[in-house]
Order: structure tokens, then C-alpha cells, then sequence
């Protein structure tokens, strides 16, 4: 009988899989793109909030709707939410091209501003990565 993988052997497999595609997310199988995208995304916001994740740009600057769609891939549609409405305060389209201005805005923040209190909300979200790593077992 054969044992099914743990979730870090399915993360581990993705990144490899990454690692080969040249750190292109794009061309790797859409079940492994959603857990690198919320992976690496969930990463950042967890380490210091949307402004993380904003505030550099992801290799190969995919569009942030790839991120939107494998939060509502894994369930999580409440952080979906908060990408689409957080990323809507840069007031241009596709602003994943346009680092200056995402970091022109998030250096202007302050703490009681609305970008800032969606950022509270999703960062820490400890459910995000319990709906990853059922994701993964499927």
C-alpha cells in the first residue's frame, strides 16, 4: 500500500517543478500554479501584509487575477476579495506591470487607512493555509 504524499512533498514537488520552468508559474499544471501563487503570495502577506505583497514584483509578474483565482480555487474566497478590492486602491489597470506606482501608494499608508485594515484581516489568516493543505491532499 502506498502512502499519499505530505503536504511539504507536494510543495517541495511544485517548487521543483518551478525551479525547471525557470521560475515561470505560467507554464506549470494549473493545480500546481494555485499552490506556488498562494504559497509564495500568503508567504509575503504573512510576513508584513499586503504592502509585502505589493510592494515587489513576483518573477515574471503574473497578473494578480492568477492570484484571486487559485485563492477561489483552494476556497478561499474571502481573501480573493480582499486582493481584488486591495489592489483596485492603485487605481490602474494591471498593476502588477507598475511598481513605482504600488510603491509610490504604499509608502503614503498609514495605519488606519482602508488598504491597511484589509491587510490586517488577510494577514495571519491561519484558515488560508488549512484550505491550502487540503488542496494539496486532493
Amino acid at each position: 500500500m502506498t502512502s499519499k504524499p505530505t503536504y511539504d512533498q507536494i510543495t517541495n514537488a511544485a517548487y521543483t517543478m518551478l525551479e525547471a520552468a525557470g521560475g515561470d508559474v505560467s507554464l506549470l499544471p494549473l493545480q500546481f500554479q494555485n499552490l506556488v501563487l498562494i504559497h509564495s503570495g500568503q508567504a509575503l502577506i504573512d510576513n508584513g501584509g499586503l504592502e509585502y505583497f505589493f510592494y515587489n514584483d513576483f518573477p515574471f509578474k503574473p497578473p494578480y487575477g492568477k492570484f484571486v483565482e487559485a485563492y477561489k480555487a483552494i476556497g478561499a474566497t474571502d481573501a480573493a476579495r480582499i486582493l481584488v478590492e486591495s489592489a483596485a486602491f492603485f487605481q490602474i489597470e494591471n498593476p502588477e506591470l507598475h511598481i513605482e506606482i504600488r510603491q509610490k501608494y504604499i509608502d503614503s499608508l498609514n495605519a488606519q487607512d482602508e488598504f491597511s485594515r484589509l491587510s490586517d484581516i488577510i494577514c495571519g489568516d491561519d484558515s488560508i493555509w488549512a484550505l491550502l493543505e487540503k488542496y494539496a491532499a486532493n
